[in-house]
């Protein structure tokens, strides 16, 4: 009963021919290919060198690196590796090239205006209408209001500009 149940999860064993349906994106690098089938052809029992270039041939997306295999099959693994690294090497040479030319590109067409540092904007002075409440009801209080605002300004708990007269008179 149990592993008819999880036969599902189970991980299934991979077959020469589901080698084949591992295929190279149209976007994807040369080295996450590679990597991707490599991993599956470990997982795959029974292959030997020639099934694995065959299926490596079949799978790889249009480009230089498959015409160069196609012109000049490999004769071994190792061969396919070294003209896989030169490959691999000349990919990203050209994405970092594409990037470099990118940003450089970017930063020359919108160039950054040189930081200054900028002084400390002046208070608004303005005058503003007043705030509502937050809450519509509070608790009321027991103490007056100027004995609180002593307290918090001889405990320096508000800022010394908050020491104004009309702070201090009870509402």
């Amino acid at each position: 009963m149990f592993s008819t149940h999880f036969a599902g999860s189970r991980p299934h064993q991979t077959t020469t021919i589901s080698l084949l349906g591992i295929r190279q994106e149209p976007n994807e690098p040369l080295r996450t290919f590679i990597d991707r089938f490599r991993k599956a052809a470990l997982r795959t029992p029974h292959l030997n060198q020639e099934m694995i270039l065959q299926c490596m041939t079949l799978t790889l997306q249009p480009g230089p690196f498959a015409n160069n295999v196609y012109l000049h099959p490999p004769t071994s693994m190792h061969e396919l590796k070294l003209r896989a690294a030169d490959y691999v090497h000349m990919e990203e040479m050209q994405t970092l090239h594409t990037k470099f030319c990118n940003d450089y590109a970017a930063n020359t067409s919108n160039p950054t205006p040189n930081p200054t540092p900028q002084p400390h904007p002046r208070p608004d002075t303005r005058p503003r209408e007043p705030r509502q409440p937050r809450f519509t009801r509070y608790a009321p209080l027991t103490v007056a209001c100027s004995r609180i605002l002593d307290e918090a300004l001889q405990a320096d708990l508000l800022p010394h500009h908050a020491r104004q007269p009309h702070l201090l008179t009870p509402t």
